[in-house]
């Protein structure tokens, strides 16, 4: 078995290159339980505002997880207009700033709230 920093790395340095490569990456993260129209029209959306959608999958100790993390992360790699999905085992801060994506998406629902990621979208 793969040692999982080194899987997250591999994953870094493969969205890294599709950024040196001119391409626009776009990264949104989440717990996906179960994967529905709102979870899709997200995706959809993000997937257009940039080259490169990578998508991070909660791991199973983040609060809210109630599905395992393997049957979420398929849901997600099913999905057509993913390019790259992963389980985050890492903070999603750490990882927005090791990816360094041109955009962040979140869904509607975050607006109003305490967005903990926004110093690393901000450096």
């Amino acid at each position: 078995m793969s040692d999982i920093s080194s899987i997250n790395q591999r994953i870094i340095a493969d969205v890294k290159t599709m950024a040196a490569s001119g391409k626009r990456v776009v990264f949104v993260a989440g717990n996906f339980n179960t994967v529905h129209p709102g979870h899709l029209r997200l995706l959809r959306f993000a997937a257009k505002c940039g080259d490169y959608l990578v998508v991070g999958v909660a791991d199973d100790r983040m609060p809210g997880v109630m599905v395992p993390q393997a049957l979420r992360l398929d849901g997600i790699k099913a999905i057509g207009f993913v390019n790259c999905a992963f389980v985050m085992h890492a903070s999603v801060e750490k990882l927005i700033g090791d990816l360094k994506p041109a955009v962040v998406v979140k869904g509607g629902e975050h607006e109003s709230h305490f967005n903990p990621e926004q110093a690393a979208v901000d450096a």
